[in-house]
């Protein structure tokens, strides 16, 4: 009883992950949500620093009412176009009606802001709102027979998906992680370089520096010097013209 138990919970989640397959019409309403998942995995991964905001939680409870309206559109075509079909398909209306109830509830929380944000931001994600968007669509349109076994098969599809992303977005954090790691060691060794530059061009500063110092004293040296030497000159030059007068005098009283 187990063991077939089990199987018709393996079956139904075969028949989950092959509705795109089986039924090709849904692949233009999963499409859209599986590119967005990955693009945000890739963008959240890379930017890790910020966050969700209100504003986007706000318009991904959106993707859940426009998903229940479109089901709800599936369901009301499935036999010519009659809303008998809502009632002969009691398990797909009432998926389709917790999915839109369940869009409507994040539409309110969001908008008024009434969760805790790592609260919110969490059930509003892009990953559990669109895989939860993913499977009621899969449930809907691959028109399973809705029961326990089909409930749990769906909560595993959920569990299976959301792990599939979760570990993309692991490797991918990982990866953007170590990205940074290397421009980091880049940027301190190109520091480096420069530091380097910095201190060598420094130094040569200051060899020049002692340069320029000596030869001024060695200027300031020699311009003593000469000051000395000019004196020199000088007091030889007076001590000669005084002498010379001196002669000039004698010679005059000689004469008289």
């Amino acid at each position: 009883m187990v063991s077939s138990f089990l199987q018709q919970i393996y079956g139904q989640f075969i028949t989950l992950l092959t509705a795109p397959n089986s039924h090709p019409d849904m692949i233009w309403i999963v499409l859209p949500l599986l590119v967005i998942i990955t693009l945000m995995i890739f963008y959240f991964s890379r930017y890790q620093d910020e966050e969700l905001g209100w504003n986007t939680a706000l318009g991904n409870s959106l993707v859940l009412i426009f998903v229940s309206l479109d089901l709800f559109r599936t369901i009301f075509n499935a036999d010519s176009g009659s809303m008998h079909n809502f009632t002969i398909n009691v398990g797909a209306t009432i998926i389709s009606f917790l999915l839109l109830l369940e869009g409507f509830f994040l539409l309110f929380i969001n908008f008024n802001h009434i969760l805790p944000k790592r609260i919110a931001f969490l059930v509003s994600s892009p990953l559990s709102v669109n895989i939860t968007a993913y499977v009621a669509i899969a449930m809907i349109y691959s028109q399973i027979v809705i029961g326990l076994t089909t409930i749990i098969a769906a909560i595993l599809f959920f569990l299976a998906i959301l792990s599939c992303f979760a570990l993309l977005n692991l490797i991918l954090k990982r990866w953007w992680r170590y990205i940074n790691r290397l421009k980091s060691k880049e940027k301190i060794d190109d520091v480096k370089k420069v530091k380097k530059v910095v201190q060598k061009t420094k130094k040569e500063l200051k060899e020049t520096e002692k340069k320029i110092k000596k030869a001024a004293k060695e200027e300031k040296k020699e311009v003593k010097q000469k000051q000395k030497e000019w004196k020199v000159l000088e007091h030889a030059l007076h001590n000669h013209r005084k002498k010379k007068n001196d002669n000039h005098k004698n010679r005059n009283r000689k004469k008289r």
